[in-house]
């Protein structure tokens, strides 16, 4: 749980990734950590340090050999790589710790398509 707005306001480029075994493997709830900074029992931990959920997605969505720079986007010619959700940005990003991802999509290549529970 580092000082992530800190080191944006020194100028600092951050990308996220998951601290598995020691934190949660789940994107979602990393870049909600980011968000909420909250300890387990409920309390707000480093609440300076708080990003907006679009912060925190953007510290996935960079080149992992540039952590925290420009972030990639779909278009024409490029092999997609991308993340669909089940529900539009604006209804989940105040909750990104319970996203439900329909399908992802490496490198044009469906690798996870979520089937109806």
């Amino acid at each position: 749980l580092y000082r992530y707005q800190t080191l944006l306001d020194a100028g600092i480029k951050v990308g996220l990734s998951s601290d598995a075994p020691y934190g949660p493997l789940n994107p979602w709830q990393v870049m909600q950590s980011a968000v909420a900074r909250v300890t387990a029992e409920g309390e707000v931990i480093g609440a300076r340090d708080r990003v907006t959920p679009e912060q925190a997605l953007a510290g996935y969505l960079s080149n992992a050999s540039a952590p925290g720079g420009v972030v990639r986007r779909v278009a024409v010619g490029e092999p997609a790589d991308m993340c669909l959700l089940t529900r539009p940005w604006s209804d989940v990003k105040n909750d990104l710790s319970a996203v439900l991802v329909s399908h992802t999509v490496v490198a044009g290549e469906v690798i996870y398509s979520r089937t109806e529970d």
